[in-house]
């Protein structure tokens, strides 16, 4: 058999081998696809027999695998403060606390995350657009957040901070008007700093669902429909420089918005 042959021969050999794995997995593509919407179907049907009306399509395929390990970073504090207030002194208080000085007026922030940040009368001009004024702030702290709820009779904006674009239920800045004037900026924060750790030992939609309708059908809470599923996180309680971003399914009800987090399995009602 000439080279030319053989050449030809092989080629042919690696085609056939390339299109036996190609239809492995389509095969296991599609054996995998139907086993989804199987078990989509179970789960829809478990959440009906508990009283919780959903549709299969409603469910979402996965969820996030990753946690994030929180640090604070002092240096990133007193600039988050001083983008409110201008320049500021760094006052060390014990056990985690730091108070900041400035003539734009005071701030004290927790290592939990906790903080309230108090400007002086007309350090912070009065705006006839709050929620302009708002966004333009949250830039200059370096905290991404989303609008959450408004009470103009309190005077109150509170925004939920935000963790890749998904809300951080525990994770609130409140945003206190007088007279279009801001007189406080209080709440938590997510982290200053913060990194990725793969985790696999998340709860998965199936057992999140089934723990949040135990929940509900053990208390006072009452729910029917599922509405929709949406991913959030839920940041540790603890010292601050040890806290941990834990991804949460957010299942909005008829009854409520709960929240599972998919770490510890425990459920809150988030709104």
């Amino acid at each position: 058999m000439d080279r030319s042959r053989i050449k030809t021969f092989v080629l042919l050999l690696l085609l056939l081998v390339n299109l036996s794995f190609l239809c492995v997995y389509i095969l296991d593509s599609v054996s995998a696809a139907r086993l989804q919407a199987e078990g989509k179907q179970e789960l829809a049907a478990a959440l009906s027999k508990q009283g919780i009306q959903i549709g299969a399509e409603q469910i979402p395929d996965g969820g996030r695998t990753e946690i994030y390990l929180a640090a604070r970073d002092l240096a990133l504090e007193l600039a988050l403060v001083e983008a409110v207030l201008g320049d500021a002194a760094q006052l060390n208080q014990g056990g985690g606390i730091y108070a900041y000085e400035s003539a734009g007026g005071t701030a004290r922030f927790q290592d939990t995350g906790d903080f309230e940040i108090r400007p002086s009368p007309g350090a912070v001009p009065a705006t006839d657009d709050p929620a302009a004024g708002i966004g333009s702030l949250l830039l200059a702290m370096g905290l991404a957040a989303e609008p959450l709820r408004a009470d103009e009779a309190a005077g109150t904006v509170t925004y939920v901070c935000l963790v890749d674009g998904h809300p951080v239920q525990d994770c609130l800045v409140t945003f206190t008007f007088e007279d279009s004037a801001l007189t406080s900026i209080a709440g938590r924060r997510p982290m200053d700093t913060h990194q990725k750790q793969a985790s696999g030992d998340l709860l998965g939609i199936g057992t999140s669902a089934l723990i949040m309708a135990r929940y509900i059908s053990s208390g006072e809470q009452v729910a029917s429909r599922v509405i929709s599923i949406t991913e959030g996180y839920s940041m540790s309680t603890g010292a601050y420089a040890d806290a941990r971003i834990t991804p949460t399914w957010r299942i909005e009800t008829d009854g409520g918005i709960y929240s599972v987090n998919r770490g510890t399995g425990d459920v809150t009602l988030a709104g």
